[in-house]
C-alpha cells in the first residue's frame, strides 16, 4: 500500500483553458485521477479547442496500457483512475479530426508511448515514411504520422535522441508545421521535446522536478482536472507550469529525464 502525501494543489493554468499535454515519471510510482466538470456558458469560450476526448496511458510491470474515451459535454464527473510509474495524457480538441479510437492520443507501439501538441502537415509526413511505417497508420491525424515518423527514425538508429533528430530535421525541409511538441516514453524514461516554428507562447512546454508531493491541474474554464501524485523523485512535463518551481522548456530542444531522474537538456 502506498501512502501518497495530501496534494500541494499546484494549478495549472492555460491560455487555451485546458492541459493539452501531460507526462510524469518517477522513480517509484504515481497516480492520476482525470475529472470532468460541467462547461459554463458564461465563459464563450473558442468552439474549437472545446474537448471532444481524452486519452490516458500508464505503465506498470505488465507494460503500457491505454484508455481512450470521448468526452460528452453534457456528463461531468470522474473519467479515470490510474497507477504506475509513467503516465501521459492527452485532452483533444473537437478540431482534430473525426472522434474515433485511432485518432486519441496517446499512440502507443510496443514499449514507445507517445503525445503531441501542434500541427504539422500530414501529407508531407507520410511521404517520409517507409512502406512499413505507413501500413501502421491506423487513423487519420497528424500526429500519428509523426509517431510513426519518430519510431521509424529511432529503430533505424537504435538511439531515441538520434532517432527524434533525425525525424525533426526531416520536417525542417518539407512541409509546414506550427509546433513538433511532444513527450516520448519507453516507461523508464522521459524524452520531452520542445521545437516551435510559430507562436511559441501559445506552444509552450514547462518542466518541473517534483518529490513526494502532489499536483491538482485545473483547466482555465474547470473543464478538466487532473491530480498526480507522485512518490519518490520524478518529474512533471506539460503543457502550462505546475508551480513556481516550474521551467519554461527552451525552443528547439530535447529533455532527457534517466532512469535515475537525472535530466539532459539537448539542443538541436
Amino acid at each position: 500500500m502506498i501512502n501518497y502525501i495530501d496534494p500541494l494543489k499546484i494549478k495549472l493554468v492555460g491560455t487555451d483553458g485546458l492541459p493539452r499535454l501531460f507526462a510524469a515519471i518517477s522513480t517509484d510510482s504515481l497516480k492520476a485521477n482525470f475529472t470532468k466538470h460541467p462547461f459554463e456558458a458564461r465563459a464563450s469560450p473558442p468552439p474549437d479547442w472545446l474537448p471532444d476526448a481524452y486519452g490516458v496511458a500508464w505503465y506498470s510491470s505488465s507494460g503500457w496500457a491505454v484508455r481512450r474515451e470521448a468526452i460528452d459535454e453534457g456528463v461531468s464527473g470522474p473519467l479515470a483512475s490510474v497507477e504506475g510509474k509513467a503516465v501521459l495524457s492527452h485532452v483533444r480538441p473537437i478540431s482534430m479530426g473525426p472522434l474515433m479510437d485511432e485518432n486519441i492520443m496517446p499512440f502507443i507501439d510496443g514499449d514507445w508511448a507517445f503525445a503531441h501538441h501542434g500541427f504539422i502537415d500530414r501529407a508531407a509526413v507520410v511521404e517520409l515514411l517507409d512502406l512499413d511505417s505507413k501500413r501502421l497508420l491506423k487513423g487519420s491525424t497528424d500526429s500519428e504520422a509523426y509517431f510513426r515518423l519518430l519510431i521509424q527514425e529511432i529503430r533505424r538508429r537504435k538511439d531515441p535522441v538520434m532517432g527524434m533528430t533525425a525525424a525533426v530535421y526531416k520536417l525542417e525541409d518539407v512541409g509546414y508545421f506550427t509546433s513538433l511538441n511532444s513527450v516520448l516514453s519507453d516507461g523508464k524514461r522521459l524524452y520531452a521535446l520542445r521545437y516551435v516554428r510559430s507562436d511559441e507562447k501559445r506552444y509552450a512546454l514547462y518542466m518541473a522536478r517534483v518529490e513526494d508531493s502532489s499536483l491538482r491541474i485545473n483547466s482555465r474554464l474547470s473543464l478538466f482536472t487532473v491530480e498526480a501524485s507522485v512518490k519518490g523523485r520524478g518529474y512533471v512535463i506539460s503543457t502550462r507550469p505546475a508551480g513556481e518551481g516550474a521551467e519554461l522548456v527552451p525552443n528547439k530542444v530535447i529533455v532527457v529525464i534517466n532512469e535515475k531522474m537525472e535530466e539532459e537538456i539537448i539542443p538541436l
